[in-house]
């Protein structure tokens, strides 16, 4: 049986949130993923248009999530500066893979 009504009345809104709050991380798949990417990137592997083109889409989605999560958490008054470091490092890679695309898979 849940709490009693007067309970709820009793114990401030915050009190709450702060229990219902759990902050984001990366998730462990997202982190291999991203290890694969700078793999891909340290070996010069990059020789499907294809792959490049999902590698892109996949990295977008993560920096929105990860930026999605950073507005929530500033929202609820958490420190973000780990989630702020890992888009850092999304978007660095971002920018290396989009280099990889626009050499080698775009028509001059």
């Amino acid at each position: 049986m849940g709490f009693s009504e007067e309970y709820y009345k009793s114990v401030p809104e915050s009190y709450f949130k702060k229990h219902d709050y759990a902050p984001y991380n990366i998730e462990k798949f997202d982190r291999e993923s991203l290890d694969e990417i700078k793999e891909c990137l340290k070996k010069s592997s990059y020789n499907d248009r294809e792959m490049v083109q999902e590698h892109l889409q996949y990295l977008e989605q993560l920096a929105n999530k990860v930026q999605g999560a950073i507005l929530a958490e500033k929202s609820e008054g958490e420190v973000t500066w780990e989630l702020e470091h890992d888009l850092v490092e999304i978007n660095k890679i971002f920018e290396q893979v989009e280099n990889v695309f626009t050499q080698y898979f775009t028509t001059k």
